[in-house]
């Protein structure tokens, strides 16, 4: 199922035919989160340690991320709560090119967040604050401290730093506001 998500989410970005419109391109972004939302509940944290079913879901994860990032605040809050608790995971994961495709992933999603905000817009809407509405204390924070934990506290491959610093950036609060 992820490899078929992911060959739609291919089509989509290499599809030219005169056809195509906003409309097809929302209903495919909706196909695919549905379609992960689905596949996701079924994919344990246990199963994410067999290495080809940890880098096709990441793979895709991360492009999501990247490509449809506009689909996130539509998402239920379990929904969204696997998706970061995923995220959380691959970040302390001991094969660098998961924390890589992690880093990538976190970058997308506070750069969305906070461009939207930017805009006047509610960025990561509800997902982006904890229960009483403050964004100090929301996912995006609690990112934040774990990245700032991994670079600080523990062992990863120096090959990380770009990324983890690319990931880092819209992460801080107020610098966001900068670029």
């Amino acid at each position: 199922m992820l490899q078929l998500l992911q060959k739609l989410c291919t089509k989509d970005m290499v599809d030219v035919s005169s056809a195509a419109s906003d409309d097809q391109q929302t209903s495919i972004s909706q196909v695919i989160y549905v379609g992960v939302h689905i596949v996701s509940t079924l994919i344990t944290i246990e199963m994410l340690k067999y290495p080809k079913l940890c880098y096709d879901h990441f793979a895709l994860l991360s492009h999501m991320l990247e490509v449809y990032p506009e689909m996130i605040p539509k998402l239920n809050h379990e929904a969204f709560s696997h998706i970061s608790g995923t995220l959380d995971y691959g970040l302390h994961h001991q094969d660098e090119e998961i924390v890589g495709t992690c880093l990538r992933s976190l970058r997308a999603l506070a750069f969305y967040h906070y461009n939207e905000r930017e805009g006047g817009r509610d960025g990561l809407g509800p997902h982006g604050t904890d229960a009483d509405g403050n964004f100090q204390d929301g996912i995006l924070s609690k990112f934040l401290r774990s990245l700032m934990q991994l670079l600080l506290f523990e062992d990863y491959s120096m090959d990380l730093v770009g990324g983890a610093a690319d990931a880092l950036f819209p992460l801080i609060p107020g610098i966001s506001t900068f670029f």
